[in-house]
């Protein structure tokens, strides 16, 4: 039996998504910011968003950013390509619709 997550705070599935799209406006921030003063001559990196049936996958450029899981709006990084990381009891980085999660996950390069 799978388990079913849901959000710590009772939001529901529409309120995860919206604050999904501005979590992920804070990502293209971040990353804008980051290449715009570190590298300015080099070709502006850019994010991108792919929905599978269980999560929300970030990409920057061609490299898997992090995941954020549908039904709860956990904030996972990424094992690799196609799979968050999920071992551990720790491996929750937050959630989408916590005020200041933007700022404590964030990383140029990926969630942290």
């Amino acid at each position: 039996m799978k388990k079913k997550h849901t959000n710590p705070d009772g939001h529901d599935a529409d309120m995860i998504e919206i604050a999904f799209h501005h979590f992920v406006d804070s990502v293209r921030k971040k990353v804008e910011h980051h290449g715009r003063t570190r590298f300015p001559t080099l070709p502006m990196p850019t994010v991108t968003i792919t929905a599978g049936s269980v999560y929300w996958k970030i990409i920057r450029n061609d490299s898997t950013y992090g995941f954020v899981r549908k039904s709860d709006g956990a904030v996972l990084k990424a094992a690799n390509w196609r799979t968050p990381y999920v071992l551990g009891k720790n491996y929750i980085r937050g959630y989408v619709t916590d005020d200041l999660i933007a700022d404590s996950v964030i990383h140029p390069y990926g969630i942290c």
